[in-house]
């Protein structure tokens, strides 16, 4: 219960904001997103990659999101196959089990739960949802008239793939950016959090109607709620031998 009150209900309370704000006081969300990705979110990422011990656990990481991402995809396409589903329906479930929001509710509640100090480790698997979902999504939303050289491309049209490989080139430079510089950028990017939280929230406000497809709404929420935990959970567990060949005795994100 103190997991719900102390993590999960911090978030909601901000998405609800936004959630109230776009239904009584409607604002442009396009607007809004705009200046989130082009100004709040590279400056986000540049100072927490900045900030961050690059270490074994980010190749890991990164490994890990490649890993689960090959398995959505592929357990979708096997769904598909299985209920006879037509391109549309599949790359519908690919988007749904396959990409997952690591920013507007990853983050928030990896802050609230583990702290400040698992920021550097979200926003690194942010980046990579962000390029996954920008690439590999990209192709799967629109494959009828995008090909996937054109939805890898636009990976590069993303201000925070830049932000991210800037700081990864000034990490291992000598040259230190100016303090009024760097504390100009980690007040904007401070921002960033509650400002991704507050427009998802608008987001939710926006939707009016649905239509439901049950049989793929179960099957798709099953690869995303079955297989993508007991992914997590072999990661821990990988985690965790690894601490105990180094003689750690804990599991934590640091490891």
């Amino acid at each position: 219960m103190s997991i719900f009150f102390n993590v999960i209900l911090p978030v909601i309370a901000v998405f609800g904001a936004g959630f109230i704000l776009q239904r009584f006081k409607p604002i442009d969300i396009r607007a809004v997103s705009t200046l989130f990705i082009y100004v709040f979110l590279p400056a986000l990422v540049f100072t927490k990659l900045y900030e961050a011990t690059f270490d074994r656990s980010y190749t890991i990481l990164l490994i890990f999101a490649f890993v689960q991402l090959g398995l959505m995809i592929s357990l979708s396409k096997l769904a598909k196959h299985i209920f006879k589903w037509s391109h549309s329906v599949e790359s519908a479930s690919i988007l749904t089990a396959g990409f997952m929001n690591a920013g507007n509710y990853g983050v928030p509640v990896i802050m609230f739960a583990i702290g400040e100090q698992a920021l550097p480790y979200a926003i690194f698997f942010m980046v990579i949802q962000t390029m996954f979902m920008n690439s590999f999504g990209v192709y799967y939303a629109s494959r009828s008239s995008s090909g996937i050289r054109r939805a890898v491309m636009k990976v590069f049209t993303l201000p925070a793939t830049y932000a991210a490989l800037i700081a990864i080139i000034l990490q291992n430079i000598s040259w230190e950016i100016p303090e009024t510089v760097y504390s100009t950028l980690s007040m904007v990017g401070g921002a960033a959090i509650p400002v991704m939280m507050v427009i998802l929230g608008m987001q939710l406000a926006s939707i009016t109607s649905i239509t439901f497809n049950w049989q793929v709404i179960i099957s798709t929420v099953s690869i995303r709620m079955l297989i993508g935990p007991n992914c997590v959970r072999f990661y821990k567990s990988s985690r965790c031998r690894s601490n105990s060949r180094s003689g750690l005795n804990n599991c934590s994100i640091h490891a």
